[in-house]
């Protein structure tokens, strides 16, 4: 019986026409991928790698970084026009205009209203990498209420009911943003922190760059890196901005949701 066994453990069952095609796949890939690490060991030697495991490791690293960069670009360019997301001409406080393309937003009041108001992005987003960048066609430092760019969850009011709109909600990784006129940052409820060190001035670009792969919020100010402001997001998340209680007609806003992306950070 032992010997019957053993027999038929070392008997294969015949493969159908599609099986033969794809063992004969999978053999010729994994052969086609000894024959490129053997390649690449002799190409380390000949350079004095000493540590050839983590040179291969570095080099995989690099190829998957320019695999993930040629992904979004193709994306980018697939990208069907109603994907491209826009500024809500819906999900917004009433005195908050959006231009008829929904690229462009501004106060539509002529007095100071009583608090601030928030408009959102027509699309959450719930996970990979995002950015964007808004111009400050039209913006002042003057007047009351506090001008912020950045991220809001679902349950961000539209109509502050305190200082902040994006400082309303109760749960800290649901709204983050930059504070334009006093470079700081605020995350959920908590308070105002020391962030960028550069008020925004009319004409500046704000970037936003939301990776929900890590759950990390960045600006930029003008291409220049301000760093991390907020670890620990979650999706979904809309893009968002809060306009302050002072007169409309003294912001506007344009943004670039498809500006092109940042290169990653180098991490230690």
């Amino acid at each position: 019986l032992s010997k019957t066994v053993g027999f038929l453990e070392g008997v294969r069952a015949p493969l159908t026409a599609t099986g033969y095609i794809e063992d004969a796949r999978l053999q010729a890939m994994a052969a086609d991928q000894a024959k490129k690490t053997r390649q690449i060991v002799q190409h380390a030697k000949r350079l004095g790698v000493a540590d050839i495991d983590q040179w291969i490791a570095n080099a995989e690293a690099a190829e998957a970084e320019i695999g993930r960069s040629v992904s979004e670009a193709r994306r980018s360019a697939t990208r069907r026009p109603e994907d491209v997301n826009a500024w809500s001409r819906d999900d917004k406080c009433p005195w908050i205009s959006v231009s008829d393309d929904g690229c462009t937003v501004s106060g539509n009041y002529l007095a100071v209203r009583p608090c601030n108001g928030l408009v959102r992005a027509k699309h959450a987003h719930t996970r990979g990498r995002h950015y964007w960048e808004i111009t400050l066609a039209k913006f002042s430092v003057h007047g009351q209420g506090w001008h912020c760019i950045g991220v809001a969850g679902q349950n961000i009011p539209l109509i502050a009911e305190g200082r902040f709109a994006m400082g309303c909600g109760s749960d800290p990784e649901n709204a983050v943003c930059l504070c334009l006129e006093h470079s700081q940052k605020v995350k959920g409820p908590g308070r105002p922190l020391e962030y960028g060190r550069t008020a925004c001035e009319q004409g500046d670009i704000v970037g936003v760059m939301l990776d929900l792969d890590i759950g990390e919020l960045s600006f930029y100010l003008n291409g220049r890196d301000l760093g991390v402001a907020s670890y620990g997001l979650r999706g979904p998340l809309y893009p968002a901005i809060e306009m302050g209680r002072m007169v409309g007609g003294q912001h506007t806003y344009t943004v670039d949701f498809q500006a092109k992306h940042p290169p990653h950070r180098q991490r230690e």
